[in-house]
């Protein structure tokens, strides 16, 4: 069946392998390694990277359909570990890095996750801890070159890597016969709610399901170009920066440049990012430090509120009856409204607006909000700004995306109308009820 949500129905290791043989020149991952430090591979090298990992994964016993863990912060190796789990056949568990053992073990067991991938020493003494109640649990991985220790269930990303290098020698065809054997319809994730209501309960969502929710962002947003640059910062555990962020700029071919909630400042200006992905509170912080940053001075603090202020009169002045505005890409902010507010706007824009942008990085194109509410006014804030914020609604059940607002028709307050290919309804005593391409 053809349904009306795809774009391309491919598997997540069709698409690693389609932008390494179409896109193996241009980079595809970009990340600091000290502070004035930068470094980046393509997709050809993150190709090559995967391909011995899987291999390695293959050499520890991990068949289609076992259930790999990873407990890690947002950082390269997070996508490495996840595409080498997937192009093995296996099933990607996410673990929030910041769980205690116990929440940790309860994943895994309930998972029955056999391989876990640790970032660091820290999440790595935090499982070992725990180690005793986790009795599937055969091997600790590393995500690290090196590690100072004798224990034989934990290995290095390097010591898996070899393994792999010896396997696809003996066997050069290993890892493509078992990429090609992944289906459409395979188990492709679980990822655990919050456990606000009792225990974490395991979401399982196929190859189909999470590519139908890249594909419903991506036939909404602008068209990712070549140029691209992701800021990845958000946790890799939830589907919001999992899906709507690593999984369509995939799709894309585009760069994923990352980041942390607390070098996120520095990092703007260090990447130059054109597509962000964020939450409520963040736009909030920078609105803030902006704020704050102006009223150091009274001139300055005149100046940044009478900006303010006009550029929410010509967004006032740019909507249409129902409150719509359009902030589709490339739209000239100042056409159809008066003359004299589209002088005062073009001089705001000149003295603060293109400072904001330029805070921003300079480039962006297009940012999300979402897992939150954002306030109207603070929207309406960035619109003023030239700053394009796509808010939209989802859950961990939905592959994330259930309701996404249109760049030509953006209600400030709302998250906009249903996706392709989703279905909701209000039932009688107000849940609200969504029907798509899921399965839990």
């Amino acid at each position: 069946m053809v349904h009306k949500w795809y774009i391309e129905q491919l598997t997540f290791p069709e698409l690693l392998n389609r932008n390494v043989v179409r896109f193996g020149t241009r980079r595809a991952q970009w990340w600091k390694t000290g502070p004035n430090t930068t470094t980046s591979i393509t997709y050809a090298e993150l190709g090559i990277i995967v391909k011995q990992l899987t291999a390695g994964l293959m050499s520890l016993g991990v068949e289609k359909g076992d259930r790999v863990a990873i407990a890690s912060h947002t950082a390269p190796q997070w996508l490495w570990a996840d595409y080498s789990i997937l192009c093995a056949g296996g099933i990607t568990v996410c673990v929030y890095p910041t769980l205690s053992a116990k929440e940790m073990s309860f994943i895994i067991n309930d998972s029955g996750s056999k391989i876990l991938y640790v970032q660091d020493e820290e999440i790595l003494s935090r499982a070992l801890s725990a180690i005793q109640e986790m009795p599937t649990l055969e091997k600790i991985i590393i995500m690290k070159d090196e590690y100072k220790g004798n224990d034989s269930r934990i290995l290095t990303l390097q010591q898996v890597r070899d393994m792999g290098v010896k396997l696809l020698a003996q066997d050069r065809l290993a890892y493509e016969r078992r990429w090609r054997s992944v289906n459409i319809l395979d188990p492709m994730t679980i990822v655990y709610t919050s456990g606000t209501t009792g225990r974490q309960k395991g979401a399982v969502h196929t190859h189909f399901s999470i590519n139908a929710a890249c594909c419903r962002d991506l036939r909404i947003v602008p068209e990712y170009r070549e140029d691209d640059v992701l800021l990845s910062f958000l946790p890799l555990a939830h589907t919001y920066e999992r899906e709507c962020g690593h999984g369509t700029a995939m799709m894309g071919a585009a760069t994923i440049a990352y980041s942390s909630p607390m070098t996120l400042v520095e990092d703007l200006q260090i990447f130059k990012p054109t597509v962000f992905m964020s939450v409520p509170r963040i736009y909030e912080r920078i609105f803030i430090a902006m704020r704050d940053m102006a009223a150091k001075s009274p001139i300055k603090k005149k100046i940044f509120d009478f900006a303010i202020k006009t550029g929410l009169q010509l967004t006032e002045a740019r909507a249409d009856a129902n409150g719509f505005i359009d902030m589709s890409e490339g739209i000239d902010f100042t056409e159809g409204v008066g003359k004299w507010l589209a002088f005062k706007y073009r001089l705001v824009d000149k003295l603060v607006f293109s400072k904001v942008r330029e805070k921003l990085g300079g480039r962006l194109r297009f940012a999300f909000s979402a897992a939150g509410s954002l306030p109207a006014d603070l929207c309406k804030v960035f619109m003023a700004m030239g700053v394009r914020i796509y808010e939209g609604y989802g859950a961990t059940e939905t592959c994330n995306t259930v309701n996404l607002n249109l760049p030509h028709k953006i209600l400030p307050g709302y998250v906009g109308p249903l996706c392709n290919g989703v279905e909701g309804r209000v039932a009688s005593d107000g849940e609200w009820q969504v029907r798509g391409p899921y399965r839990l």
